[in-house]
């Protein structure tokens, strides 16, 4: 069962347990949007997955362990 929920964008809510070094990078690399994507998201929207598990595979590892980065959409 897909649950899905009316947020509001939040970029500290997506990082909340994301290793420090991934934080840093989605940060720099995201950071100079933010304002936009709260602009474009300023209404609630229909997302999914929740905000909190948009980056769930960098808790799990940091930057050195990665080995591999396969591409690819549903």
């Amino acid at each position: 069962m897909l649950i899905y929920l009316m947020q509001v964008f939040d970029i500290n809510k997506c990082l909340l347990g994301v290793k420090p070094k991934w934080t840093e990078i989605i940060q720099y690399s995201i950071g100079p949007h933010v304002e936009t994507i709260k602009m474009v998201l300023s209404a609630p929207v229909l997302t999914f997955p929740l905000q909190e598990n948009i980056f769930e595979a960098f808790k799990y590892f940091d930057v050195p362990d990665l080995k591999v980065v396969i591409l690819g959409q549903d």
